[in-house]
């Protein structure tokens, strides 16, 4: 190899520019690999998603009585809710991974959700193919959408 001068790079310059290109890469390889996992949803957490934007429009879209609907979502994954929020979450280890949480608020309607007995800390109903009813009631001059498993 030949230097812009013409003369062929000494043995102390190439061992600069191998440590320099490799600097460079040491540095560039964690850096796109933090990029890409900031850029990656996984799929389990768009369908989260989903579910809790069908929710809500459901809450907000309900006219009277009872309505019902069916949540497809992952094991482990929760619908509660959380200062007037509808959240569902991933409870894989026992509690809320904060990083797999999806909430939308729900600023028409007051939410309560009577969960049933499998679920976690939470008075949560589970997303794991569970039919779910929407009843819209009215409490102290405010309507409010109970959700809660359909029994059997």
């Amino acid at each position: 190899m030949m230097n812009k001068k013409g003369q062929a790079y000494t043995n102390e310059e190439l061992v600069k520019i191998v440590l320099a290109v490799l600097a460079i890469i040491a540095i560039l390889i964690p850096l796109g690999y933090k990029m890409y996992q900031g850029l990656y949803v996984p799929q389990d957490v768009l369908q989260a998603r989903e579910t809790v934007k069908q929710v809500s429009s459901m809450v907000n879209s309900m006219k009277s009585g009872t309505q019902t609907m069916v949540l497809t979502g992952q094991k482990n994954w929760f619908l509660y809710t959380e200062t007037n929020q509808i959240c569902a979450c991933d409870f894989t280890k026992g509690t809320c991974d904060p990083n797999r949480k999806r909430c939308l608020e729900s600023k028409e309607r007051g939410i309560e959700i009577i969960g049933d007995k499998t679920s976690p800390d939470i008075n949560g109903i589970s997303l794991y193919l569970t039919e779910i009813t929407f009843t819209l009631t009215e409490k102290d001059g405010k309507e409010i959408v109970k959700i809660e498993k359909k029994s059997a």
